[in-house]
């Protein structure tokens, strides 16, 4: 897991990047204790690359992109990748 967060002084904006490859999805969406059970099993890496403005509303200035990629793994349970 590699992360970076860098602030701007003058204009309040942050920028956060980072990427997180080969983790275990189950273990990772288990850790805090709050499920019993993950619906997402495999090897995950997710990519982000995001700016916002955090000193006015900061979810309506989010922006950037993002990627979760997962490999040799199942999703229970959603109903929109669900085959018909």
């Amino acid at each position: 897991m590699k992360m970076d967060l860098i602030g701007r002084a003058p204009d309040n904006w942050i920028h956060l990047y980072g990427t997180l490859t080969d983790a275990d999805a189950a273990r990772l969406l288990t850790m805090n204790g709050k499920l019993e059970r993950s619906s997402l099993l495999g090897s995950m890496s997710l990519g982000a690359d995001l700016w916002a403005n955090a000193d006015t509303d900061f979810y309506n200035t989010l922006a950037g992109q993002a990627s979760l990629t997962v490999r040799d793994g199942t999703l229970d349970k959603f109903t929109l990748l669900r085959a018909c």
